[in-house]
């Protein structure tokens, strides 16, 4: 379940990035 890649596009995003991953598979 990944829109762009595996890898954030910056340390800043990485943690928002993890926060909806984990926010996405809670909600599906």
């Amino acid at each position: 379940m990944l829109p762009r890649g595996c890898r954030p596009a910056t340390r800043r995003n990485q943690r928002r990035y993890l926060v909806f991953q984990y926010s996405v598979l809670a909600l599906a």
